[in-house]
């Protein structure tokens, strides 16, 4: 049986007045998924059209009917051989990310690079140095509010073939596998937005400037 992948280390990235309150204050921002849905066309890396979807179902060759009450008849014809994607979202939860650094990102070299379209994501990352502690830290929080709290790694899919394709929040394109996402779920909320808690990072976070459209490599060190 294949071992189950080890996070090492989280990252948060964004604006370092942000950084500083879940460093200092353990303030935990969780969004709406509605914002991802519409920065998309501004901003393509962290902007989602599928954000919220719970099914994908991409025909092909799609033939409609239309009976207008005056004109009569009339048949449609989608572009031949491409598809077209019907989308079924349920925008009930919210959500905090994260970039996991795993022990598999380093099993064929000691160094890692994290892709540079991670600096446009506001320019800093906060470094989680214990994620257990952390994450562990989140649920009490979550628990104490009665929330529904669910914490993953994101599963990387091709959502553009054929057929009906099943989602969760936990699922997304493969043009953002680069962002390596540990996701943090509030389930059935329609708030806006919410600061959770965890507890102070202390020693176990550290900020650092995020060099611009660069990589960021990590070595790991005998």
């Amino acid at each position: 049986m294949e071992e189950p992948e080890r996070i090492i280390f989280l990252i948060k990235f964004g604006k370092k007045r942000y950084l500083e309150s879940l460093l200092n204050k353990g303030e935990l921002y969780f969004q709406s998924i509605k914002a991802f849905n519409q920065i998309e066309k501004s901003n393509k890396e962290q902007g989602d059209e599928n954000e919220g979807a719970i099914f994908i179902e991409n025909f092909k060759n799609i033939k409609l009917t239309l009976n207008h009450p005056k004109h009569g008849e009339f048949k449609f014809k989608s572009v031949p051989d491409a598809l077209t994607k019907l989308t079924q979202f349920n925008h009930n939860y919210l959500t905090c990310s994260f970039y996991a650094i795993t022990d598999k990102d380093f099993e064929n070299s000691n160094i890692f690079e994290v892709d540079e379209k991670m600096s446009s994501f506001g320019g800093y990352g906060l470094i989680i140095s214990n994620p257990k502690f952390f994450v562990e830290s989140v649920i009490n929080y979550a628990e104490k509010e009665n929330l529904s709290l669910q914490a993953n790694k994101v599963t990387y899919l091709d959502l553009d073939k054929e057929g009906r394709i099943e989602l969760n929040p936990f699922i997304k394109k493969k043009d953002h596998s680069y962002q390596k996402e540990y996701r943090m779920v509030i389930k059935n909320s329609l708030q806006d937005s919410k600061i959770l808690y965890s507890d102070k990072l202390g020693d176990f976070g550290k900020i650092i400037p995020i060099p611009k459209d660069k990589k960021l490599p990590f070595k790991i060190e005998q």
